[in-house]
């Protein structure tokens, strides 16, 4: 909706009476909020933290539909414009990371890369009997 208000402001401001319009129909919520994500994230450059977050909200998604087909890892890599191994390490990253380092993402004061590097250092050390 907001997409429509910029538009039709924008429109209004350089003179013109008719914009053009695509109506979209969706068969759920789920496909409409999996639109609109996509629809912002192809729209700007977001930070390591607002990709995660919006890999947490996808991944819910998916999770709570039993008709998702296909790796969950490949269909929200391609809602993020991000490899399925990218998207493997933010699932490793929530399931593994502490609070601390998932506030650092959000903050934007360290990468996912390198917080899923800092998580498998530690797990190696942890392994080896070094912690």
């Amino acid at each position: 909706m907001q997409r429509v208000l910029t538009v039709r402001m924008a429109a209004k401001k350089a003179g013109l009476e008719k914009v053009p319009v695509i109506v979209k129909k969706f068969d759920s919520r789920d496909e409409t909020i999996e639109y609109e994500y996509k629809m912002q994230l192809n729209s700007r450059r977001l930070t390591d933290g607002e990709y995660f977050a919006e890999f947490l909200k996808l991944d819910e998604i998916r999770r709570s539909n039993p008709n998702a087909q296909g790796s969950s890892d490949e269909a929200i890599g391609r809602q993020l414009n991000k490899s399925a191994r990218q998207v493997c390490k933010m699932r490793e990253i929530a399931k593994k990371a502490d609070t601390s380092l998932l506030e650092k993402i959000q903050n934007g004061s360290i990468s996912i890369n390198k917080t899923h590097e800092l998580i498998k250092t530690a797990e190696a050390k942890k392994k080896a009997g070094v912690i």
